[in-house]
């Protein structure tokens, strides 16, 4: 399964090392959290957040959170 943050990127086509750039995140990380093997700190879903002009929850269901 896709994970909401893989598929948001896809409709929005940003790339991986774009979204790093604008989030000031690795995009290792973001590749780790994409296949499933990181989670992202508060801090850094609230900068992916930013980028996309959405809410954390928005992207980052409470369900995400509980694993």
């Amino acid at each position: 399964m896709v994970n909401k943050l893989k598929k948001l990127r896809f409709e929005k086509e940003i790339t991986q090392p774009e979204l790093a750039f604008f989030s000031k995140i690795a995009q290792s990380k973001i590749s780790l959290y994409e296949n499933g093997l990181a989670e992202f700190t508060d801090d850094e879903q609230i900068r992916i957040a930013q980028v996309f002009n959405m809410t954390v929850k928005s992207i980052f269901p409470k369900e995400d959170h509980d694993k």
